[in-house]
């Protein structure tokens, strides 16, 4: 009963168009910034609602009889003007930088009047169609999705962007808008101010650790290690993909012999299970890929590239530190 009525109460104050920037708590007086996901073009920017601009807009009496859960979720909001000149269906970053977190030990108690400062940025990727006009949570699950994407935004069309955040988002939540599906909109709508840890057990300790590194403003590449070690790839599918059928498949799975065994019915199929599928199948990168991805999760991937220099391996040595194509091979096995 508390969770829908928590979960209705943030729809209410969180209207269609509003965005609520949540670390641990929320975070009031931060610096807000929409951008072209790929130019990088500043299309907006402004600031969220605080403690004074909260009792400012409502008075000091309305702000003394709110409850401690009704004050929490009044900040740290903004609303992005739905007049912005974006294109519905591409892809634009709003960015929360700086700001003061109201709830850092998530009790649900306002820590004080100055709140503790947050010195990282939260980020948030969304559609033309979304800005000003969804309620959507910038927030530490909003993070992991922004950094797994963030290095591959110029390899993946807008569709593909959208196929893989809610691939993404899969890995990370539940259904949480009881769409009766699991996608990306699940997981800009799980709010982690109504959404307890207990609703998320297997990512609670590592969305803990991204809000803490966010609050003391861990470097980027911290970040994205933190944000990319909460999902089960290292990388989109579809980047992984592409990459195994313009770099790996000729250079390795067909021209160190690969094959020879391992084709369905060979020797190497049969005793290890690893299937190679030939290049005619139309889905060969795919299906390759992801018998990869599981000997990586089996081995890890120095055990593959140990196998495939002929450790334990009954096909013996193929490929080897001196090859030209090793380096690629262990760059992309590192993708999966």
């Amino acid at each position: 009963m508390f969770l829908r009525f928590t979960v209705l109460l943030a729809i209410a104050l969180c209207f269609a168009g509003c965005e609520q920037v949540v670390n641990r708590g929320p975070v009031a007086g931060a610096t807000i910034e929409a951008t072209s996901l790929r130019g990088g073009a500043l299309l907006y920017a402004g600031v969220n609602s605080t403690v004074a601009s909260v009792i400012e807009a409502e008075g000091e009496a309305s702000w003394a009889e709110d409850s401690n859960a009704v004050r929490l979720q009044k900040l740290g909001r903004h609303v992005l003007p739905a007049t912005l000149p974006v294109d519905a269906g591409g892809w634009y970053l709003v960015t929360a930088r700086g700001g003061s977190d109201y709830d850092t030990d998530r009790d649900g108690v306002l820590d004080s009047d100055a709140g503790t400062p947050v010195q990282g940025s939260l980020h948030v990727l969304l559609r033309g169609g979304q800005l000003g006009t969804t309620a959507v949570a910038i927030s530490p699950l909003s993070e992991v999705a922004y950094q797994f994407v963030a290095d591959y935004v110029t390899e993946l069309s807008d569709d593909e962007l959208a196929l893989t955040l809610d691939e993404l988002a899969a890995d990370l939540v539940f259904d949480a808008n009881n769409s009766g599906a699991v996608d990306y909109a699940d997981l800009l709508y799980a709010n982690r101010l109504f959404f307890t840890d207990q609703t998320l057990p297997f990512q609670r300790d590592g969305l803990a650790a991204l809000a803490f590194a966010v609050q003391v403003g861990t470097p980027e590449e911290s970040l994205k290690v933190l944000a990319r070690g909460l999902s089960s790839r290292n990388a989109p599918r579809l980047v992984a993909e592409a990459a195994y059928a313009a770099e790996i498949h000729q250079p390795v799975v067909v021209g160190k012999q690969c094959e020879s065994c391992h084709l369905e019915g060979g020797l190497g199929a049969r005793a290890s299970n690893n299937v190679v599928v030939r290049d005619s199948d139309p889905d060969f990168a795919r299906k390759n890929t992801e018998n990869f991805r599981l000997l990586v999760r089996q081995f890890g991937v120095e055990g593959v590239l140990a196998r495939a220099r002929g450790v334990g391996h009954g096909g013996g040595g193929l490929i080897f530190p001196s090859d030209p194509e090793y380096d690629d091979f262990e760059a992309w096995l590192n993708l999966l």
